[in-house]
C-alpha cells in the first residue's frame, strides 16, 4: 500500500505514524509476563550523563560510535531521556503526545544530519556503506518496558546512493521486538534467528522532501523485551529477495529505541550493543 506522510524535518521520520495507516493503535495494558522495569537514578550506582536531553538534543555516548539521541517530531520539544555515562543507556524520563510517534533512541551513523563519527578519533564504523559490503553487522539489546501504546523497535536507514540527504530514498527497515497496545496485519511471515516475524511493508512518502522509500517492518510474533546476538544481514537479505532492498544501496544510520504513542514512561535500555558494521 502507499502511504502519504506529513512532512518531517530530518531523514529520522517516525515511520510508526506511516504504520497509522496500515495498523489500528488500541489502549492496552504492558506486555503479558513482561514487569514494568524499575526507575533508574543516580542512587542505582549509574552515574548521569545529563538528566534532560529533550527535543532535538543530543549527547554523546560510550563509544566511538554511538549517540544517546532524541529525535522529537515538531511539537514533541518536551519528550525528554536520561542517557548514561559510560554504558549505551537511557530512560524516557517526560512524553509529549502533541506530535505522534517520537523516537527517543540510541543512534549509530547519520540522524537528522549529525554523523555518530563527527569528532571521534580513531576507529569508527563506516557509514554510508553499501549493503553487500557492510560487514557483519551483530546486535543485543535488553530493555524495561512500561505500561503504554508504542514499540521498541531497530530503525535501519537505506540510501540508492553513498549520499546522506536529509530523508535517505532507498529503504527503512525495521524491527519491532515489542509493541504492546498496537494491534497488527501481516503481509508475510520469515523466521529469522529462530524468532517468527509478521512483515508490514508498504512505500511511504515524506511530502516535504518529495521523497519515497521502501517501508518493511519485521515485528516478533512472540513480544519480548530483549534480544541475543541478532544478525541484521539476514533481514537485508530477506528484504532484497522480496524486491524491497537492493543489495548495491547504502547503509546510512542503524538505531534502537521507542515509538511512542501514548504510556511509555520510564521506558528504558539498559544493555546495547551493535558490532560488525565494517
Amino acid at each position: 500500500m502507499r502511504f502519504r506522510m506529513p512532512g518531517s524535518r530530518a531523514r529520522r521520520v517516525p515511520l510508526g505514524a506511516a504504520a497509522i495507516g496500515a495498523v489500528t493503535v488500541l489502549a492496552a495494558p504492558a506486555l503479558a509476563g513482561v514487569t514494568p522495569g524499575p526507575v533508574m537514578t543516580p542512587a542505582d550506582g549509574v552515574n548521569v550523563y545529563n538528566a534532560d536531553v529533550c527535543g532535538t538534543n543530543w549527547v554523546k555516548g560510550r563509544t566511538n560510535s554511538y549517540y544517546n539521541y532524541y529525535n522529537a517530531p515538531e511539537g514533541q520539544a518536551y519528550t525528554c531521556l536520561t542517557a548514561m555515562r559510560h554504558r549505551l543507556d537511557f530512560q524516557v524520563t517526560k512524553v509529549d503526545y502533541h506530535g505522534a510517534w517520537g523516537y527517543p533512541n540510541i543512534s549509530s551513523g547519520w540522524e537528522s544530519g549529525i554523523n555518530s563519527c563527527t569528532g571521534v578519533k580513531g576507529t569508527c564504523f563506516t557509514y554510508p556503506v553499501e549493503e553487500e559490503h557492510d560487514g557483519m553487522p551483530e546486535t543485543s539489546v535488553d530493555t524495561w518496558l512500561a505500561r503504554g501504546t508504542y514499540n521498541a523497535s531497530y530503525d535501519i536507514w537505506f540510501n540508492k546512493t553513498d549520499a546522506h540527504p536529509a530523508q535517505d530514498n532507498g529503504t527503512e527497515i525495521m524491527i519491532w521486538i515489542a509493541y504492546p497496545g498496537i494491534h497488527r496485519s501481516f503481509s508475510r511471515y520469515v523466521t529469522i534467528g529462530g524468532i517468527r516475524f509478521g512483515v508490514m511493508d508498504w512505500t511511504a512518502y515524506n511530502a516535504r522532501t518529495r521523497t519515497h522509500w521502501h517501508y518493511v517492518a519485521y515485528l516478533a510474533l512472540h513480544q519480548r523485551s530483549s534480544v541475543k546476538n541478532l544478525w541484521l544481514n539476514e533481514f537485508f537479505r530477506n528484504a532484497i529477495s522480496n524486491h524491497e532492498l537492493s543489495p548495491y544501496w547504502y547503509l546510512t544510520g542503524i538505531d534502537f529505541g521507542f515509538e511512542l504513542v501514548s504510556g511509555g514512561m520510564h521506558d528504558n535500555v539498559h544493555y546495547y550493543s551493535l558490532t560488525g558494521v565494517k
